[in-house]
């Protein structure tokens, strides 16, 4: 394994994680001034550039481009990833032994390619051995990023941290902990690393502000990751050496558990949607690269290939990584593929169901029920939507795998690219092409846009607002409007929790929150919903209940004679009756 990733990784330990709880943390906090602070054009140390011809590559979930620079080049490592997919991190230019290596920091976005060399490496002229190694390991939006360079010249060796903004490095050092490395940047400017200094602590650097965090009792702390709501992915080893991971907020950790065994681990990337990815090494050496979502639990393990380790994730869902990290063959980007064949399938072109349905062709199982709707033509309702094989959504509100009439999102994943999703957990890709939102011919969706406008219009001819959220990674759902001119109108709180639905007749839907689950749905009847959630295997829907008289109710039981543990396989009623049973078998 590369130092960097020796440095970067938890320890080689074989344990569970299995803690959940928040507990405040202890801080120390010092002030810090960067050596410099000048910046200068971009154009200042842009001193190669390349384009790839390396094909690209398929799985079910996602389409992955290798990162590989020169052409052929398998020395690379891709550390990072920016809101706006720019990939950075470093790769070997030069390499006669072990002992004689040089590398240079790269970018690559769209296919190109630019080499960034460290320009204060100590000369290597008259050594026996030299190398040198750099690498970004952090970018934001902006383009700015945070990275390493670290040289061994015949007995001697050094490193320094800097900033690359704008064509120029501008090195830093925290003296009172000058064992600190960062980890990550994100679009404020804040970065987040580890101190392998005393007490052996997290550090956030804010505005030129140092501010170390350990977790109470913990052997040590590490933040790897920050995310653009100023959340922190970390971890910490307990005094059994045991690795748990954490996010950090406002001062406060919330632990959660990985429901895998490892000989070591390591969580690396996280972004605004609550994504977590992070990789684990088997005994024979094998690395394998997870994704967990903090907000509903669900956990996806095997996401790319074999001895992919996952570096970072971005809000668009794209995962960023090195090919075998402890002797890097390269660099991949992995892009999400449409879900299109969620929801029911018998809405899809050419597609049949069984059962209740279930999609023959894929075996997800989609189950959709309606808690609440109105009589007449005009119908305002509140339904669920389930799917067996949900994959990454910006939905979460009733936990893993449900969505709602109103879990409609734009998920913007850049200028030129958008994912529509739907209630029932399809998604459809959208592309830029001549000013023109173009789709898939089979798919009968027309999208605009207008600044942070935007209107999609479907197969019926209803017409959906959206605008632009706060980040810009989604757009969140305003109207919708029927053929006759039916209007819902949808209501956010301060948090952008939808709080209410009002229609044309003035009709309303209320909702209230807990832990930003769904609590309860209020109809226009005084009817009141109320649901349920388990946290034994991510958080899942397990109840509805609603207030009549007498009181009704439905249960949801999960992963029943050790199928999946995150798959549906009964509904019971409220005089304990089973009235929907589902199996699987051991592909899901």
């Amino acid at each position: 394994m590369s130092t960097k990733h020796q440095r970067r990784s938890a320890s080689l330990l074989t344990g569970s994680i299995v803690r959940v709880r928040s507990t405040m943390a202890d801080v120390f906090t010092v002030s810090f001034r960067s050596l410099c602070l000048s910046f200068l054009p971009a154009a200042a140390l842009l001193l190669a550039t390349g384009v790839s011809t390396t094909a690209m590559a398929q799985t079910a979930d996602y389409t992955i481009t290798p990162i590989n620079y020169p052409p052929g080049n398998n020395g690379i490592e891709a550390d990072a990833l920016s809101g706006n997919s720019v990939v950075s991190g470093g790769y070997r230019y030069a390499y006669q032994s072990q002992y004689n290596e040089q590398w240079a920091n790269f970018t690559y976005s769209n296919g190109v390619y630019t080499s960034i060399p460290y320009p204060s490496f100590p000369s290597c002229s008259g050594s026996m051995s030299c190398q040198l190694e750099t690498s970004f390991l952090g970018i934001n939006s902006s383009g700015k990023s945070i990275g390493e360079a670290n040289w061994t010249i015949d007995s001697g060796d050094g490193y320094v941290d800097f900033f690359y903004y704008n064509g120029v490095f501008t090195p830093f050092s925290y003296p009172q902990y000058p064992h600190s490395y960062p980890n990550a940047i994100n679009d404020s400017g804040t970065v987040v690393g580890s101190s392998y200094d005393a007490p052996f602590g997290g550090f956030i650097d804010s505005n030129d502000s140092f501010t170390l965090v350990t977790y109470p009792g913990a052997l040590n702390t590490r933040f790897a990751s920050i995310n653009n709501n100023g959340q922190i992915l970390g971890y910490y080893e307990d005094p059994n050496f045991n690795i748990i991971p954490f996010i950090y907020t406002s001062g406060a950790f919330a632990t959660f558990n990985v429901p895998i065994a490892y000989f070591n681990i390591d969580f690396v990337g996280f972004n605004d949607l609550g994504q977590v990815v992070g990789w684990t090494e088997s005994n024979d050496g094998t690395f394998t690269s997870f994704l967990y979502n903090v907000n509903t639990g669900q956990f996806q393990n095997n996401i790319v290939p074999p001895n992919y380790g996952a570096t970072g994730i971005n809000n668009s869902g794209q995962i960023v990584g090195t090919i075998d990290l402890t002797n890097p063959q390269g660099g991949f980007l992995a892009t999400p593929n449409a879900a299109k064949t969620e929801g029911n399938p018998c809405d899809q072109p050419g597609s049949c169901g069984a059962g209740e349905p279930i999609d023959i062709a894929t075996g997800n199982v989609f189950y959709q029920t309606t808690d609440y709707q109105t009589t007449g033509q005009n119908q305002l309702s509140f339904a669920r939507y389930y799917n067996s094989q949900a994959g990454s959504s910006i939905a979460f509100t009733l936990g893993m795998n449900w969505r709602s009439t109103y879990d409609r999102y734009l998920h913007i994943l850049s200028p030129s690219s958008v994912m529509v999703e739907r209630a029932d957990g399809r998604q459809l890709a959208f592309t830029l092409t001549g000013g023109t939102w173009n789709t898939d011919s089979d798919v009968d969706f027309h999208l605009t846009h207008s600044g942070s406008t935007w209107t999609l219009t479907d197969s019926s001819d209803s017409v959906e607002s959206y605008t632009t959220a706060t980040g810009g990674y989604k757009a969140l759902l305003n109207t919708i409007t029927a053929r006759n001119g039916y209007t819902q109108t949808l209501h956010y709180n301060g948090s952008s929790q939808l709080a209410s639905v009002t229609d044309s007749y003035s009709r309303a839907l209320g909702f209230t929150y807990t832990n930003g689950l769904i609590h309860t749905v209020t109809t226009p009847d005084a009817l009141v919903l109320t649901y349920g959630y388990s946290t034994l295997h991510g958080i899942q829907l397990s109840s509805v209940s609603f207030n009549t008289s007498p009181v009704t109710s439905v249960t949801y039981n999960y992963g029943e004679n050790a199928v999946p543990l995150s798959a549906l396989t009964s509904i019971i009623d409220e005089d304990g009756n089973i009235y929907a049973r589902w199996t699987y078998d051991s592909n899901s």
